[in-house]
């Protein structure tokens, strides 16, 4: 009941406009259902919300969308040959996700989203020993809408990498690699 409400107040709204204004709309609509109509979506949302529509989000996996905060974020390494380290000291089981980003700077590993998206893209050059493993950026860091902070995981599924958020408050183990640039 409430979509057909919606469509008959779009509908009673269209009727009045102008007719350049309605050809305009019946434009929009093609390109939202066409091929790029996701990135046509994504363009209007940023135009209602008032920003550049055009303007190139900075990560594929944008979560502000889903009301999530930016807290810190790394500059982009652009290609690179990427290495898997661990956080881990010998005799430790786990670390707290504080200590897990600290060692990460030690061991200049602290690597952001977008460096982990170029990595998704790439998979190619992920070794199978990594597959069980995930491989952590820990120099991305997003507020979720309740709070928690969150980095970004490629997580291996069967036949492909994908990308994840996880709790940073978390207990980090030796299941978690650091991506970090090849020496």
């Amino acid at each position: 009941m409430y979509k057909d409400d919606m469509l008959g107040k779009l509908l009673k709204g269209i009727v009045g406009l102008p007719a350049e204004m309605i050809g305009t709309l019946y434009d929009l609509i093609e390109k939202l259902g066409g091929e790029d109509g996701d990135g046509w979506w994504a363009a209007l949302k940023r135009f209602l919300r008032k920003e550049n529509p055009w303007e190139k989000p900075l990560f594929k996996y944008d979560k502000t969308e889903d009301g999530w905060t930016l807290l810190e974020d790394t500059q982009f390494s652009d290609s690179f040959t990427p290495d898997f380290v661990s956080f881990l000291r010998p005799g430790e089981n786990q670390v707290g996700g504080d200590v897990m980003r600290s060692r990460a700077k030690e061991l200049n590993a602290n690597l952001g989203q977008r460096d982990l998206q170029w990595l998704e893209a790439n998979q190619h050059l992920i070794p199978e020993s990594e597959r069980g493993y995930y491989i952590v950026v820990p120099g991305t860091v997003w507020s979720g809408i309740h709070g928690g902070r969150r980095i970004a995981c490629l997580v291996w599924d069967e036949d492909h990498w994908y990308t994840d958020f996880y709790w940073l408050g978390r207990d980090w183990n030796d299941r978690y690699h650091l991506l970090c640039l090849r020496k």
